[in-house]
């Protein structure tokens, strides 16, 4: 807006400076435009903050609306892929449940890998902590709605 301020200013000056005053006019004429678009962005200006103020307070409900609707969540809405029923299968199979290691060494997975089919499969809560013992590997144990899901796909 400052760029605005300054060529108004500059008009300005030319119109007061213009010895024959036969510009004068066509000066006055960009005058008024300039005036023109500094009121259209000071209602640009406007608008844009009522929309962040928008904007804020909607990402402020969608926030919570997580936070509170996630027990309400759907679960199992996507199909797991065929790796996440394979490492949810070995889970159950496994007595004491199955560690990240352990899966990355039955599937020949990158450490990545497994870590992100366990966190997939925790966060659809397919699978749960079968131990936390200080100093050891965390155990990954099926949960009831794993179960079924593998009883449902004939895995069990």
């Amino acid at each position: 807006m400052g760029t605005i301020k300054d060529l108004t200013d500059l008009v300005t000056q030319y119109i007061d400076s213009v010895d024959d005053r036969k510009f004068a006019s066509e000066l006055r004429d960009i005058q008024k435009m300039i005036i023109l678009i500094q009121r259209e962005q000071s209602v640009l200006q406007e608008q844009n903050a009522k929309l962040q103020s928008e904007n804020i307070k909607l990402q402020k409900q969608a926030a919570f609306s997580d936070t509170s609707g996630r027990k309400n969540k759907p679960k199992n809405t996507n199909e797991p892929s065929e790796d996440m029923l394979n490492v949810l299968h070995y889970c159950s199979e496994c007595n004491e449940g199955a560690s990240t290691g352990m899966v990355q060494n039955k599937f020949q997975f990158s450490s990545a890998k497994a870590e992100l089919l366990l966190g997939k499969l925790s966060e659809e809560e397919l699978i749960d902590y079968g131990s936390l013992i200080m100093g050891q590997d965390i155990q990954y144990v099926p949960t009831q709605e794993g179960l079924e899901l593998l009883d449902e796909n004939d895995l069990i």
